[in-house]
């Protein structure tokens, strides 16, 4: 039984709630995570006192940060007192948390420093995929100044996409038919990125999907291959992951071709997120996340094995089986809300709300809840989310509740 620590960017106290939109995401990630591990090893959870006294995690340890303390310097302390430290994170701090818990002689669970440096930045990924021969979008990249930016779009036509380097989760993402919407998306990239420059990827129509997969150190195996609803928009609008079906069928060539990508990556310890593109029956690659990704949440509910413990153990030489499907989908506010309590969904694996919703308030159109649903046929899926749905929406508009 090892020990280890989980933490997550934002539950875990490293950000304002308020500032990072997928925050609803990662609480739901560290509570599946954290629940699955304490089966099995001695889990603490790093944990925000404000989350954690409204939406309380369950863990055998808990980690409380308090609203002043500093995260980073309670890392720092602590991280060597592990056999292992499991960290959820965007692209921006992920590398960061990383070196501050290998240069405080802790342990993170996934690939090195260096390949996650790599992946968590999309223009160094694309280099480094092509060097490989890998099929991924065209891409450049262009800082924010106007004589480069035209430059760099002489070399992709419209459709493309105006991305962060270090973005997350479709935010801060543009898709251009117009170079006349091009200054909209470069203010957006620019504001959601702590890069100073941006990048401009070919757009590629077809079936947008990821992979869950998990590696030893020396093999690698594909635990699912997921659909996802990503909803591209243009500059005034605000794109978005908004869930997937897990999971889907495909050729032992597209397989075959995932696998040997993430060889050529290393990327092969820890949980890998592969999200790409399939057109002509290729798969292009556009993202690779060295760490847990929110299909996890749906996927755990229907596969033979407990996925954290697979990864500690180091132990990929096992038979996949699934007990049907699962579904992953976001529901958004219709109205602007703000409740006292959430004590009705403690407990729940299936249904996460956003926390901000009595930290703050949640706007018409932002997220305010996680669902999942499983079953046997992806119809009785699909009817089983439409349920959940239903039950969330029906509470929050409830006139026991503050509804502003």
């Amino acid at each position: 039984m090892a020990s280890i620590l989980v933490l997550e960017y934002a539950t875990s106290g490293f950000s304002s709630w308020k500032e990072f939109r997928a925050a609803m995401e990662g609480y739901a990630m560290l509570k599946c995570i954290s629940r699955d591990l304490s089966s099995k090893h001695n889990t603490t959870i790093m944990v925000s006192s404000e989350i954690q006294n409204i939406y309380p995690i369950e863990a055998d340890e808990i980690l409380l940060i308090g609203k002043h303390e500093n995260p980073y310097i309670k890392l720092k302390r602590l991280a060597s007192q592990f056999n292992y430290t499991i960290v959820i994170a965007p692209a921006q701090k992920l590398p960061e948390i990383i070196g501050i818990i290998e240069r405080a002689g802790g342990k993170s669970i996934g690939p090195c420093l260096e390949v996650v440096k790599t992946c968590s930045n999309k223009y160094l990924l694309y280099k480094a995929l092509r060097r490989e021969n890998i099929s991924t979008p065209k891409t450049v990249k262009s800082t924010f100044k106007l004589e480069e930016i035209l430059m760099k779009t002489r070399r992709i036509k419209p459709p493309f996409v105006i991305k962060p380097v270090d973005g997350v989760g479709c935010i801060g993402v543009s898709l251009i038919n117009n170079i006349s919407d091009m200054e909209k998306a470069i203010i957006k990239a620019k504001n959601n990125t702590l890069k100073n420059y941006f990048i401009i990827q070919e757009f590629i129509d077809g079936v947008n999907a990821s992979a869950c997969i998990v590696g030893d150190g020396l093999n690698v195996k594909v635990l699912s291959i997921n659909l996802q609803y990503v909803d591209l928009k243009p500059p005034e609008g605000e794109s978005s992951y908004n869930g997937g079906l897990i999971p889907i069928k495909l050729d032992g060539k597209i397989l075959n071709t995932l696998v040997e990508a993430t060889r050529r990556l290393k990327c092969l310890n820890g949980f890998i997120g592969l999200d790409f593109i399939i057109s002509n029956n290729i798969p292009y690659i556009v993202d690779v996340n060295p760490r847990i990704t929110t299909s996890y949440i749906g996927l755990r509910r229907v596969v033979n094995i407990n996925i954290p413990n697979m990864v500690v153990n180091r132990n990929v030489d096992v038979n996949i089986e699934y007990s049907g499907y699962s579904i992953i989908r976001k529901i958004k506010a219709k109205r602007k809300v703000k409740v006292k309590t959430l004590d009705r969904f403690i407990g729940r694996d299936n249904v996460f709300i956003n926390p901000i919703v009595v930290l703050n308030s949640v706007k018409r159109g932002e997220e305010l809840a996680l669902i999942t649903a499983n079953s046997i046929t992806v119809e009785k899926t699909e009817r089983e989310v439409e349920r959940l749905k239903l039950e969330v929406e029906d509470y929050f508009n409830s006139k026991s509740f503050i509804n502003v």
